[in-house]
């Protein structure tokens, strides 16, 4: 007999399972690291909802750099040439 709240094997078949191919490869233009690949696209993607101030004015960022290798300059919006 089945016990209150056990389910069926074939009700656990019936539940949604959303499932997405992932490519094997990074995206176009994708940085090779993903630290500096997640950053990119988390300024890309506020820049399309917002802007960056410095002492309360609007500046135009095109790139970021790390504190560590500040002479190293990531473009937010890199070519799409390849």
């Amino acid at each position: 007999m089945k016990e209150p709240g056990e389910r069926k094997e074939t009700e656990e078949r019936e539940d949604y399972v959303w499932r997405f191919r992932l490519d094997a490869g990074p995206a176009p233009g994708a940085e090779e690291d993903p630290m500096v690949e997640m950053i990119r696209t988390f300024l890309a993607g506020f820049l399309q909802l917002g802007f960056l101030t410095k002492d309360g004015v609007r500046v135009d960022a095109d790139g970021f750099a790390f504190v560590a290798k500040a002479d190293t300059v990531h473009k937010i919006f890199p070519s799409k040439e390849v």
